[in-house]
């Protein structure tokens, strides 16, 4: 699915974050973060990762990261 969507949307946030919530959606939390982290450095203002990123550095026992990713997000909208 993402891949016949890359052509069209590849380089936008959405595209990004939507990849990140079918690793997110297949437990690969790991992977997640990774997507959900470079939407948020990519893309300073765009917010609508910031729930499922919570949950995947919980899931991770990443904590402190989760609350730093979220204030960052924040401080850069």
């Amino acid at each position: 699915f993402l891949d016949g969507s890359h052509r069209q949307e590849g380089g936008t946030a959405r595209y990004w974050h939507l990849r990140g919530d079918l690793h997110y959606r297949a437990s690969e939390f790991a992977q997640a973060l990774d997507m959900y982290i470079k939407v948020g450095h990519d893309f300073p203002g765009y917010v609508d990762h910031r729930y499922h990123l919570a949950d995947v550095c919980s899931h991770l026992g990443l904590a402190e990261l989760g609350a730093a990713e979220l204030q960052r997000l924040v401080d850069e909208s």
